[in-house]
């Protein structure tokens, strides 16, 4: 592993992060509320996330994951009702 000693300067560049699993979750339920074309980078594909796409597409919200891009397009409904039987 490298490791970086850092001054006290400005930094400048980019740092790749490997994609969180809890933040994708709730980028996924926020995107899907957001009520417009949402596209998220760096999702991994999972059981998990797979239950939360599906939850999401419940409530009327399309989705197309690209796993080799790891990037997600979620289209929302406008509007969600909630189904009269969890009233």
């Amino acid at each position: 592993m490298d490791y970086i000693s850092i001054g006290s300067q400005m930094l400048k560049g980019e740092v790749a992060v490997p994609p969180s699993k809890s933040v994708a979750h709730r980028a996924i339920i926020a995107a899907a509320l957001s009520g417009g074309k949402c596209v998220l980078h760096h999702v991994a594909e999972s059981k998990d996330i797979g239950a939360t796409l599906s939850c999401m597409g419940a409530l009327g919200t399309k989705h197309h994951l690209n796993i080799r891009k790891m990037e997600l397009v979620l289209e929302p409904k406008k509007t969600y009702h909630m189904p009269q039987e969890l009233v």
